[in-house]
């Protein structure tokens, strides 16, 4: 009997908690600001009905969608005096708050982020020369944002078989956005990724050791000082530049490139530009609990 007894009991606490659940378990939200349409009394009016209907914690968006401005100009004093009154509001209510961490859902920038700062990648170019031949201008690669910083100049001898590539050399160099693009519709597989399977032509190789850095002998201008003197060479001026992508679908005012994320400067560009008055604020409110970083399609880096 009293196994029977305990076991109604249980059953019946597991009934009280389904219908009554635990701050802890009840659901939470996205809750997006629409391209600066906010105000103090929507907030209230929005986290009371959030508390009235069982919604426990949320995570603060502000984006823009085919909608006009609004007003609240992201990062302004304005927009940080509504996020304080919702921090506010939050505690009142005995809400949970979090915050991504910049305008839009994708990823992590804001106009603050200069080209320097930004995502790069590799870029270059080639340029063929014959024994003999000195005093040739390298071609600088293209420069985004009018970014552009160089790497290394590389000179190979060109192989008998020249037009021969890795497979899917575009996708592991991760130097060409299209690689994803073709992934994502499903033109390409994900492992076109994986190493190569079959043999290179022994035409087409490069030995390491015929390659050769001339780095040094390129001056400001691109200028080559430097003259092969047997055989035909390819030379490859390297760079980096920015790929120019930008945070996704920010309000106005608030679009801008994205931090490198191999950068610990650009984050910390980002956080003193944004973040900082961001968390002190969050400091004096115990609802306001984290930041987010919501979906990647910012592409990639290399």
């Amino acid at each position: 009997m009293l196994v029977g007894a305990v076991s109604q009991l249980m059953a019946a606490m597991q009934e009280s908690e389904f219908k009554h659940p635990p701050e802890s378990a009840r659901p939470g939200t996205f809750y997006i600001w629409m391209n600066g349409h906010v105000s103090k009394p929507g907030i209230t009016k929005d986290l009371e009905a959030f508390k009235q209907v069982g919604i426990q914690n949320f995570i603060l968006f502000d984006t823009d969608w085919f909608i006009p401005h609004g007003g609240v100009v992201y990062n302004s004093d304005a927009f940080h005096g509504c996020l304080n009154h919702t921090a506010t509001e939050a505690d009142r209510l005995g809400l949970e708050m979090s915050m991504k961490n910049c305008s839009g859902w994708t990823c992590s920038g804001g106009p603050w982020v200069t080209p320097e700062m930004s995502m790069k990648t590799v870029v270059w170019t080639e340029t063929r020369i014959k024994a003999g031949e000195g005093g040739v201008l390298l071609k600088q690669p293209k420069a985004t944002r009018e970014f552009y910083r160089d790497i290394a100049v590389l000179a190979f001898p060109t192989p008998k078989d020249d037009t021969y590539r890795l497979e899917n050399w575009f996708g592991k160099s991760l130097n060409d956005k299209k690689a994803m693009e073709l992934v994502k519709q499903k033109v390409v597989r994900i492992d076109m990724f994986a190493p190569q399977t079959t043999a290179t032509p022994e035409a087409a190789v490069i030995a390491p050791e015929s390659v050769q850095i001339l780095t040094d002998r390129m001056d400001a201008s691109g200028q080559l000082n430097w003259t092969p003197t047997s055989g035909e060479w390819t030379v490859l001026r390297m760079g980096y530049t920015s790929t120019g992508l930008e945070n996704k679908p920010p309000s106005t005012g608030a679009k801008g490139l994205e931090i490198d994320k191999m950068s610990r400067a650009a984050a910390d560009l980002h956080w003193a530009s944004l973040l900082d008055r961001v968390t002190a604020g969050a400091k004096q409110h115990k609802s306001f609990t984290s930041l987010a970083i919501d979906s990647w399609e910012v592409h990639h880096q290399n």
